[in-house]
């Protein structure tokens, strides 16, 4: 009888020492871990886009200034290329936390919260000078907001693209040309809108599809801009690309918001900080980008259509019923703002 008891003695100090040494091994979740060295918070910023592009320029300088801030404690994996899957599907990840950090546009954000709409409407800002007021301003501020609703919080905003009218064999210039033509429009639903107006079949597609659709004659033309033209090697395919400038998206460092509540303040505070820094470095590598690519189109064999005012006049005045349209999607406060803030060149 002893020996059972002291048996049993001997198993419950063997239960209670390897819970201890279990205990003293794992890795606390507070912010430091049992020897009292801070975490170290491995976050994955992924995209869509290509590491060689000058958009993804803003994403290589966040991640070397964050991990240089931090002092190592957060360390910035990089998955560009649509290796985690592509702008939708990487969204959706940022939603749920499953990826921590995105460089994305907000074009995509259409297909979850149609509010975000109003930055698609064409013809919504002038120049890049005049799309940076806006971002930076409360059209910014409005934006972080409707996307912080869904999951996801704008770091900072950075330059995407005009975009453009390319066309495989027909040249266009004036709305009226594009009756009847079949064109590959992005994920957008005032900008389906904005074809179908001008009496375009609008199909909607990834940049992905897009190659294909041209090599096989399923669509006539393109809605992209001079920089994903290039990278796409869609010119060879294109014959007329028209500089309409019809439509700017935003590109952002995006946090998902489920990790950003678990981050530390002066973690905060450094992701936010050099994703501003980074977006200004994008920016301006973007905007000087801009001539070399018109140049590098007409090298390869692309006919630049530029528009005289009265022609620009005929697109600015074809998308005029979009603004009007837009109010019950986007609500009538967030529509008097556009209109108010548009009015006033952005200063505000």
């Amino acid at each position: 009888m002893n020996k059972k008891i002291k048996l049993k003695a001997v198993l419950v100090i063997l239960v209670v020492s390897v819970l201890f040494l279990s205990a003293c091994s794992s890795t606390p979740t507070n912010g430091a871990n049992a020897a009292g060295e801070e975490q170290v918070y491995t976050l994955k910023l992924a995209s869509a886009i290509g590491d060689w592009t000058n958009l993804f320029v803003g994403a290589e300088d966040f991640k070397r200034a964050v991990e240089e801030r931090s002092e190592g404690r957060i360390k910035v994996e990089l998955f560009p290329d649509a290796q985690l899957g592509d702008e939708r599907e990487i969204l959706e990840s940022l939603q749920t936390g499953n990826i921590e950090l995105a460089y994305a546009s907000t074009i995509t954000f259409n297909s979850f919260d149609e509010r975000i709409m109003f930055l698609d409407l064409p013809y919504l800002f002038e120049d890049y000078d005049e799309a940076e007021k806006a971002m930076d301003g409360t059209i910014g501020d409005a934006a972080r907001d409707v996307m912080i609703d869904k999951g996801v919080r704008p770091l900072a905003f950075g330059h995407g693209e005009f975009r453009w009218i390319n066309s495989r064999n027909k040249p266009i210039s004036v709305p009226s040309d594009m009756k009847g033509t079949q064109f590959r429009v992005p994920l957008s639903n005032i900008l389906v809108k904005y074809y179908t107006s001008m009496g375009v079949n609008a199909v909607t597609m990834g940049n992905s599809e897009v190659y294909t659709a041209l090599q096989q004659g399923v669509v006539d033309g393109y809605d992209n801009g001079a920089e994903l033209v290039l990278l796409q090697k869609f010119y060879e395919n294109t014959k007329y690309s028209t500089m309409t400038n019809h439509n700017y998206y935003p590109m952002t460092v995006s946090v998902s918001e489920k990790v950003w509540n678990t981050l530390p303040e002066d973690l905060q505070s450094i992701l936010e900080s050099e994703a501003q820094n980074a977006m200004e470095a994008e920016r301006q590598a973007f905007k000087n980008a801009v001539p070399d690519n018109i140049q590098k189109l007409k090298d390869n064999g692309i006919e630049i259509i530029e528009l005289s005012e009265a022609e620009k006049e005929q697109w600015r005045q074809a998308a005029q019923p979009l603004y009007d349209q837009i109010a019950d999607v986007v609500g009538e406060e967030l529509y008097q703002l556009v209109l108010e803030e548009k009015e006033n060149d952005f200063s505000k």
